[in-house]
């Protein structure tokens, strides 16, 4: 069985011996096979899923950054939000992501503690990684466009 899961959010992955790994999607293809009785679980996407809760904190101050702004927009849109996301492509959402989160970059302090500059790192390396594939030109678009074009 294959599901496309468009809306983003935060997913938990437990084993059956109850060890659990936290991540952030930004929408993907969950796909359930079972066998016997064994049940596999895919996640698929074609933009990063952040792994959450690990000695990595910049990627939860990510998924933060992210669900606030996501927080604005659904005060917005209240009435249509659940709808809107589930019509928006991954790709486009993760661009308008980065950029959204570039713009709300240039407006923050510049804090000088590990977290901030890991994330002007992350944030710096995925904006050139997606101008060098040819993303941002491509699905260059705000939130507020996506939000009012869907």
């Amino acid at each position: 069985m294959r599901k496309n899961i468009k809306l983003p959010q935060a997913c938990v992955l437990r084993s059956r011996d109850d060890q659990e790994v936290e991540a952030f999607t930004f929408g993907s293809t969950l796909e359930i096979d079972t066998r016997d009785e064994v049940t596999v679980c895919y996640i698929t996407s074609p933009v990063p899923i952040l792994k959450l809760r690990s000695n990595h904190s910049t990627a939860e101050y990510i998924a933060e950054e992210i669900e606030a702004t996501l927080t604005e927009y659904r005060a917005r849109y209240h009435e249509h939000y659940a709808e809107i996301m589930a019509r928006m492509e991954p790709v486009n959402f993760y661009v308008a992501c980065l950029n959204e989160l570039v713009e709300r970059s240039k407006q923050m302090p510049h804090y000088h503690d590990q977290i901030h500059k890991e994330y002007s790192r992350w944030l710096s390396g995925e904006f050139g990684r997606s101008q060098l594939m040819g993303t941002l030109s491509e699905y260059n678009k705000s939130l507020v466009d996506l939000f009012e074009s869907n």
